[in-house]
């Protein structure tokens, strides 16, 4: 295949695609090795991973409606509504970074092990922006807490006595 090593990014050409394929063809051309079942495991990782980011996606939108809804109810707690929606749109912005396709190099394909090596990176940068994504919805959440509170206090009362 050559020593020569190319970067593929956002949408590789032909050349570099037909490059990843022979590497692939290659590659499970032999037994299966220990490293495909590890390479197997950690896209199932990466599949989670893009499962719950999904989900924390979907619940940022729930949060930016009820934020709209306090805001647009006549509500006096306009800077909580704000400051939540803005932590929202934060978290999901966040989101869509951890969205972004990579190829990397292309020889990274060629053995099980680099494509393993590849994926635990992938696996780590994701997991740190989940994880700052989920305490930024976090901090709305509390937000939004604090802008919900006063509005519903009156019916708890009500429910209690």
């Amino acid at each position: 295949m050559g020593s020569k090593t190319r970067r593929a990014r956002g949408f590789p050409n032909q050349a570099i695609v037909d490059q990843i394929r022979a590497y692939l063809l290659e590659r499970f051309s032999a037994p299966p090795h220990d490293a495909e079942e590890a390479v197997r495991y950690a896209n199932m990782v990466l599949d989670r991973q893009i499962s719950k980011a999904s989900g924390l996606l979907s619940y940022n939108a729930l949060l930016l409606g009820s934020f709209s809804l306090i805001t647009h109810g006549g509500s006096n707690l306009t800077i909580q509504a704000s400051f939540g929606s803005l932590a929202a749109l934060v978290s999901a912005g966040i989101l869509l970074i951890l969205m972004w396709m990579h190829w990397g190099d292309v020889a990274e394909f060629q053995t099980p092990e680099k494509d393993l090596e590849s994926a635990m990176r992938t696996i780590k940068w994701r997991t740190c922006l989940i994880s700052l994504a989920l305490l930024i919805s976090g901090t709305a959440t509390m937000f939004a807490m604090f802008a919900v509170a006063p509005s519903i206090a009156p019916y708890l009362r009500h429910l209690c006595t």
